[in-house]
């Protein structure tokens, strides 16, 4: 599981996702990394409190499940 509180085109997982997969391949793994975070969006950050609480504790619950 890759948590991260950046959206997911803004954090480091875009970068790590394809070198997780490199290696899974060569180690011939029938795994993938999932993704706990903020969908992909065009600012940092929603301007609404409300829903960057939500969306935080939606990706926390998700990274501990």
């Amino acid at each position: 599981m890759w948590a991260q509180e950046e959206h997911k085109n803004m954090g480091p997982y875009m970068y790590v996702d394809r070198r997780f997969d490199a290696i899974f391949d060569k180690l011939n793994l029938d795994k993938r990394v999932e993704y706990a975070g903020r969908l992909y969006a065009a600012s940092t950050a929603t301007g609404w409190g409300a829903m960057h609480k939500k969306e935080l504790k939606d990706l926390l619950d998700k990274a501990i499940a």
